[in-house]
């Protein structure tokens, strides 16, 4: 099976334009919120760009990042004139060509063919030698076959413009859908042989594998492909092509054979498919080792051969003994039938539609960010929103302040609670009142822990901005120090330029945090002038009691009493209906707040019509506002019935009360003490307030604070990592002298195992597909064995040859110093791919559980690139190198100890394990 190669992409800069077109059309605390976000797509295109194989990681990265394009597209206008960022991307097929892109589309063209290459390796490197593993490698064939006919059908037409690399033209991506399909079908053909399925089913599969590859070797001679593509992939698809056809019309010669047996005639017919399938087979043979291709990928080929061969004779001796039929010429026999299994597929929309708000995941970036075009629309229904709960708040605040000056007027509630005569001490439904609104949040000792805890969080977060900028004043000094060590060669721009706007963020939170602490002190100060009142209503019951004077017995009268617990009845009336207000007033208030009309513009496809069109933008408003109407509706009777109808009631029953109650200095001292806790209740609910709002500010600051911190911690990292490429690259020049690699076409990988093996040590991506190592270049070791594949059955199925032995082509240097210069070759180049996969380890997350483990990995990696060692030698040289891949390597290349590859599997038959017999018809596979 063949792995599509990676396109190449240079490293951009998303943050600087993305928050400059933030910063000139949202405001600054949109900007805030973002900064996390725009550092992320920095740090997971260059993680996107660092992937090697279609591992589950990978293919995760790879749809995180086309998802963050989905957000990016539908909020920032990237194109030539407005956010304009220069998108560089290699051809896979020839990696020297490139173009240069400014609108997102064109990256995610590319990055959608990075993320169908990344399938086709997952399916390359898929265990087929189980039904499991056979699954999963056809259906990561079949999806990168959608995607790459997706891109040419529909994506590169609509969202891309300009000119294209080949990899992204009509016809590249005609043969590498056409080659994914052939690879998914031949998934099927292998099953259905394993599986013992009939012959009319194994015909019709393997001549739909044949058209597949068919389609995929005619798209590769054309002449924008031909010109570009290395002639490995013409060999392989053309290999590929006979080899299926051959395979197809052998059980093709069974099905008429069980034909004739059943009618007694058309004996001449099979002979006719026998021999076209043996001239099949030949001229497979003949193409692979005209190419040069490895011997042992012609294993199964030649099995069928020798199958073929003997059947022919067979069936000619019987025909001229027995049946005397004559043989039809093939152009009589017709097509073969075909049934296609592996098919394309509708692609997830997540992978190329815009990400409009409301369609984004809790992990998506940007969630609720209105695009730009959406801004003013968005702004209109903010402030239509924010009038209607200002308008609401201040008929709320003013029907309250109403009622609570009245009855501060009337002495209320102090005068009614002090008339209760069933209670000595603090009245039950005052002492109620100081329990759940003041000792049951702590009193007054919770306002100066709260007070405490907050100067704590401020000297923390004070602490984060410092250590940040700090970061960036040493990210400084090693900008100085790289741009005196490697002059012009350090191209990344400098820290100065690129930190400007992290200072002026760190000196906005400075001052943010400044503003609250004078505040904090304020508050504090509030404590302290109302320490008396606050201590006593933190006080318990039993000391309270002793501040308030008994109740005097001249109220002791059934009449007072009556009137007076009307009154209550009334008050207490009023105070619930007050709480019902302001609860509705916050329900309105949230829903408001997280209120947008963006999620209701985004599920018309017409809505970048509607934003431009004042009349129907505003019909979308007026209905998005609508669902208000009941509940301002709702407040606005209930601060009435309070303000008019209530108060006027209360106002009546106290002038009875009040009118037969009589007072003495008792009572009034009785009433001046109740109203005393009565304020203090007041006092100490505002304090908490403020301080609890306080408490919530801190928090906000501290989460801008820790993303303004992670955005520079990545910022800085990503500059480490181009420093770190830039010394490796300079230091690996000295090393090598200057040599280097230059690859002018890219040639498939292959799978480096064949089914049934029960490990994978994958090479590296865009290797040559039968001389690696060497980028395609011929190997001056020659006969290095690289794999081998088996034939899957006895009878003439065919399995696509997964990897090859190498073979030696001619070389034009003989002589000694020759040899040593190619072995040099090779060795540097391995040792480059070593380092790259080494270099990335290094920088994972997982590297310490790397290095406690036994070097199965790193032995993998060496004995993917040096097949003719020993495992037991390889581990050997990485114990004695402590596990360093680059020295094992060198041991072993220059004198460690090595044996030939083992025997290759083409050539040996596998025998079939017990499986029941598929009688069908083709009606299905069961996986």
């Amino acid at each position: 099976m063949l792995a599509v190669p990676l396109k190449k992409g240079k490293n951009i800069d998303w943050v600087g334009p993305l928050r400059t077109y933030l910063s000139e059309n949202y405001p600054p605390s949109v900007v805030d919120n973002q900064a996390g976000s725009l550092q992320k797509v920095n740090s997971v295109r260059e993680r996107f760009l660092s992937l090697k194989r279609g591992d589950k990681n990978s293919l995760d990265v790879a749809v995180t990042y086309l998802r963050m394009l989905g957000s990016i597209e539908a909020r920032f206008p990237i194109n030539e004139n407005e956010v304009n960022l220069n998108f560089t991307w290699y051809d896979s097929l020839k990696p020297t060509k490139k173009f240069t892109h400014h609108r997102v589309g064109s990256e995610r063209a590319s990055v959608l063919f990075n993320y169908a290459a990344l399938q086709s390796n997952a399916g390359m490197t898929a265990d087929r030698s189980n039904p499991e593993g056979l699954k999963s490698a056809c259906t990561h064939f079949s999806l990168a076959a959608s995607i790459f006919q997706f891109l040419r059908d529909d994506y590169i037409k609509s969202r891309v413009s300009g000119p294209v690399t080949s990899d992204l033209s009509y016809d590249g991506l005609t043969m590498l859908s056409n080659l994914m399909l052939a690879q998914a079908q031949a998934c099927f053909f292998e099953k259905a042989i394993r599986d013992k399925y009939r012959a009319n089913v194994l015909c019709m599969l393997g001549a739909q594998a044949r058209i597949y590859y068919e389609s995929a070797l005619r798209a590769s001679q054309q002449p924008g492909i031909k010109d570009v593509l290395d002639k490995s992939w013409q060999t392989h698809l053309e290999f590929q092509t006979q080899c299926f056809s051959a395979s197809s019309e052998y059980q093709m010669s069974k099905v008429v054979l069980q034909e004739a047996e059943a009618s007694g005639e058309g004996y001449g017919s099979r002979i006719a498919w026998l021999n076209s399938a043996l001239g099949k087979c030949t001229r497979a043979i003949t193409t692979a080792r005209d190419a040069g291709l490895p011997e042992g990928m012609l294993g199964t080929v030649e099995n069928l051969r020798q199958i073929l061969q003997k059947d022919l004779k067979k069936a000619n001796d019987d025909n001229e003994k027995i049946y005397m039929t004559v043989v039809p010429p093939m152009s009589e026999l017709g097509e073969l039938p075909a049934r296609a299994l592996a098919k394309v597929s509708k692609i997830p929309d997540e992978l190329w539609k815009p990400l409009l708000p409301g369609q984004e995941s809790d992990a998506d970036l940007f969630k609720g960010l209105p695009p730009a075009k959406m801004l003013n629309a968005e702004n209109m229904f903010k402030n239509r929103v924010k009038a209607i709960v200002e308008s609401t708040k201040s008929s709320v605040e003013g029907a309250e302040k109403a009622v609570r000056t009245r009855l501060a007027e009337l002495n209320l509630p102090a005068a009614v609670e002090a008339g209760d005569m069933t209670s000595r001490g603090v009245p039950d439904s005052t002492w109620a009142k100081v329990l759940s609104l003041v000792q049951e949040k702590g009193g007054v000792a919770a306002l100066r822990s709260a007070i405490a805890q907050n100067s704590r969080l401020a000297d923390e977060i004070n602490s984060l901005i410092a250590a940040s900028l700090g970061k960036l004043k040493e990210e400084e000094n090693k900008d100085a120090h790289l741009r005196q060590t490697w002059g012009d060669k350090w191209t990344m721009p400098s820290a100065t330029e690129g930190q400007s706007h992290f200072k002026r963020d760190g000196a906005r939170y400075q001052g943010l945090l400044a503003e609250a602490r004078n505040s904090d002190a304020t508050l504090l100060k509030k404590i302290e002038e109302n320490g008396t009142i606050l201590d006593t209503v933190s006080m318990p019951k039993e000391g309270m009691d002793l501040l308030i004077p008994d109740p005097s017995a001249v109220d002791d009268d059934p009449k007072v009493e009556a009137l007076r617990s009307d009154l209550a009845t009334h008050l207490v009336n009023l105070e619930s209906q007050l709480a019902d207000m302001k609860s509705a007033f916050e329900s309105l208030r949230l829903d408001a707040q997280n209120d947008s009309i963006v999620s209701v513009l985004s599920q018309d496809d017409d809505w970048q019509t509607i934003v431009k069109d004042n009349n129907r933008l505003e019909a979308a408003v007026e209905d998005a506002l609508s669902k208000y109407e009941t509940k301002v509706d709702a407040i606005l009777r209930i601060s009435e019935n309070l303000t008019v109808s209530l108060l006027a009631r209360i106002m009546e029953k106290n002038h009875a009360f009040m009118a037969s109650r009589l007072e003495n200095e008792n009572s009034r001292n009785r009433e001046r003490a109740i109203q005393d806790i009565e304020d203090g209740i007041t006092i100490f609910e505002k304090l908490h307030k403020h301080i609890q709002d306080g408490k919530e500010f801190y928090a906000n600051l501290k989460n801008l604070v820790n993303t303004f911190n992670v955005s520079v911690t990545d910022y800085i990292f990503s500059r480490d990592l181009q420093a770190q490429d830039l010394e490796q690259t300079n230091v690996r020049a000295i090393d090598t002298g200057g040599f280097g690699i230059t690859r002018q076409n890219s040639t498939p990988q292959v799978s480096p195992y064949a089914a049934g093996q029960t490990s994978f040590n994958p090479a590296p991506v865009g290797a040559s597909a039968y001389t690696q190592p060497g980028y395609g270049q011929q190997s001056a070791f020659g006969n290095i064995a690289q794999a081998t594949a088996t034939p899957v059955s006895d009878f003439g199925g065919m399995t696509v040859p997964q990897s090859a032995t190498q073979t030696p082509m001619p070389s034009m240097q003989t002589d000694r110093q020759a040899a040593e210069e190619a072995q040099n070759f090779i060795q540097a180049e391995m040792i480059q791919q070593q380092q790259d996969i080494w270099d990335q380890l290094k920088t994972s997350k997982e590297m310490s559980a790397l290095q406690n483990r036994n070097y199965d990995v790193e032995a993998g990696q060496i004995m993917a690139m040096l097949p003719k060692a020993k495992k037991k030698d390889v581990l050997a040289a990485l114990q004695g190198s402590d596990g360093n891949i680059e020295v094992a390597m060198n041991h072993l290349l220059e004198g460690g100890k090595g044996s030939s590859a083992g025997k290759s599997r083409f050539g040996r038959k596998k025998k079939n394990k017990p499986a029941n017999s598929n009688s069908g018809n083709g009606g299905g596979f069961d996986w």
